[in-house]
């Protein structure tokens, strides 16, 4: 997020002003310090006589795909912001639902790319009509395939476990395969575009990270990799000895 802020400068013309939820000009703010505790946030250095920035909040918003792994991961990422006072999060979770849907008959209306996309394109359109954003995190790019205008708008950081090309090669074990040439193609061309108009991304291994330059051509200077924590307040081994587990060859 603070490379996104960073970034907010050039990625909105200069002709339209201010952007949306930045900071005055004068403010002198060191973005990636978060404020000593107590402390207002962000206090900005006066310069040439402007008055002082005070307790200024960075509005956010979080986008979390709710599947597997990602509802532990976005657990994590909502108490993580319990503990940051100078956010304000917007967190819009997207949640799964196997069940049979009245759109199923349309044509990728039972692609979980597609329904994620649309679901996540509404959640920001409608956070978005209630006023600026400073930046959004998407997880995972699977949401944030028809939502390339809106990250136009806004500084954006797409995160993602694994790209589509290496959950092909290991999809088998979650009743994956590849569809059709044509089809293939227009996964990749989509990819490519949201992944281009993020500002920053983020991955889970060097792996995916590797993936995304070598498959969809992404500068390896926008990728950072953060491997996902773990909660030692909920996860931890049991203090009771375990019994061994013998497997027959």
């Amino acid at each position: 997020m603070a490379q996104c802020l960073r970034d907010r400068s050039s990625r909105w013309p200069r002709s339209h002003g201010r952007a949306p939820g930045s900071l005055p000009d004068h403010a002198g703010l060191d973005r990636d310090r978060p404020p000593a505790p107590g402390a207002d946030h962000y206090v900005a250095t006066p310069r040439d006589g402007a008055p002082e920035v005070r307790a200024v909040k960075f509005r956010l918003a979080f986008l979390l795909e709710q599947t597997l792994g990602h509802v532990a991961h976005t657990k994590n990422i909502e108490r993580a912001l319990s503990s940051h006072p100078w956010v304000e999060p917007t967190v819009i979770k997207l949640p799964f639902d196997a069940r049979p849907r009245p759109t199923a008959w349309v044509p990728g209306g039972r692609n979980w790319s597609v329904r994620a996309s649309l679901m996540a394109r509404r959640g920001l359109a409608q956070r978005l009509r209630q006023g600026a954003l400073d930046a959004v995190f998407v997880h995972t790019q699977v949401a944030a395939l028809l939502s390339t205008g809106l990250f136009a708008r806004v500084p954006t950081v797409i995160s993602l476990d694994a790209t589509p090309r290496d959950f092909d090669e290991v999809g088998f074990a979650y009743g994956h395969r590849r569809q059709a040439r044509w089809l293939e193609e227009l996964k990749a061309a989509l990819n490519r575009r949201a992944l281009a108009g993020a500002t920053a991304l983020v991955t889970w291994s060097r792996q995916a990270a590797r993936s995304l330059s070598e498959h969809y051509g992404v500068d390896p200077d926008r990728i950072t990799v953060i491997r996902p924590g773990v909660d030692l307040g909920l996860f931890r081994p049991s203090p009771a000895p375990r019994s061994p587990v013998y497997r027959q060859a």
